[in-house]
């Protein structure tokens, strides 16, 4: 028998990545590259268990077949057994039987949680096996559809503008001629939300302006000196990730190596483990940087910090 991962999937190694054996299994025996998005290789319900491989017990499907499956199988992991859990069961009743005692923000604090786990408790999002909640299914538009509403609604395009003017902050000093989003904010870039789906604010702001969508595989840059979180008209621009990737490097603000949003390690220690290479094992060298394994291979084979800033300082 091969390896397993902690859920009991065997595993393989194809193309130079660690797969799940039975995904492995059906790309090779199907002719696939990839498996479609949008779907994920299941195990049918009641023909085999997650070690099985067997094309015949193997099938396409959405993630909500998956969990179907699962939960017929008995596989089916939720409350404390979730992998991502995070809290007890009798804590997660705690907090269910505190609703209406006190705000949302007071109870965050009395049981030492994050807002979004007790909004889940709440609305049936998580642990619903034992409050019997269950969350009301959201018919929300598809991306295309908001982007629509963006360009020809009055409702939503008075709305757009509304928050633009806002947060929009003119003060900054660095870029004094920048429209500055002070709003909600992920991986240097404003967010804005419409009709509950995400948008970058810089890119909503491109299309409510021009009133038309983004051609496919095009993407919004910011202009030369102006900041990622501006979304004054006169600084957006259409054009290529080629052009996007070198106004980056030109503006300094490619998000590469430490400065990428899951970086877990400096650039210093990167160029360590990159000139450790060949000295000792792959074991040896994760515990000698406290890293894991998996960034271990991902630097070896350039796959993370491809590009170390020049004038590298080691620590």
């Amino acid at each position: 028998m091969g390896p397993f991962d902690k859920d009991g999937y065997g595993t393989t190694s194809y193309k130079n990545d660690c797969r799940h054996a039975h995904i492995v299994a059906y790309l090779l025996v199907n002719n696939l590259e990839c498996i479609p998005n949008g779907l994920l290789v299941r195990h049918v319900a009641g023909k085999c268990s997650r070690k099985c491989i067997e094309n015949d017990h193997l099938s396409l499907g959405t993630a909500k077949e998956n969990s179907a499956d699962k939960k017929i199988q008995g596989t089916y992991k939720n409350g404390e057994n979730h992998s991502a859990s995070k809290i007890s069961e009798n804590l997660a009743i705690d907090i269910w039987k505190s609703k209406g005692t006190q705000s949302q923000k007071e109870r965050c604090a009395k049981f030492n949680v994050t807002t979004s786990t007790v909004a889940h408790i709440d609305n049936g999002g998580s642990w619903n096996h034992i409050t019997g909640i269950v969350k009301k299914e959201i018919n929300r538009p598809s991306r295309q559809e908001v982007v629509q509403y963006i360009i020809n609604d009055d409702e939503t395009r008075k709305s757009i503008e509304e928050r633009f003017e806002k947060y929009k902050s003119k003060d900054s000093t660095k870029f004094p001629n920048c429209n500055i989003w002070i709003g909600s904010k992920r991986h240097h870039y404003g967010q804005i939300s419409v009709k509950g789906v995400s948008f970058a604010t810089h890119v909503a702001a491109w299309i409510f302006y021009n009133k038309k969508a983004i051609t496919e595989g095009l993407l919004i840059r910011h202009g030369h000196q102006c900041s990622t979180f501006c979304f004054k008209a006169e600084h957006l621009d259409i054009g290529t990730p080629k052009q996007n990737a070198e106004d980056r490097i030109r503006d300094g603000t490619n998000l590469t190596g430490e400065r990428g949003p899951n970086a877990k390690i400096s650039n210093n220690t990167a160029a360590l483990i990159r000139e450790s290479k060949g000295d000792g094992t792959g074991r040896d060298r994760a515990k000698r940087f406290n890293v894991s394994r998996s960034t271990i291979y991902e630097i070896d084979k350039g796959k993370i910090f491809k590009i170390l800033p020049k004038g590298q300082v080691h620590e």
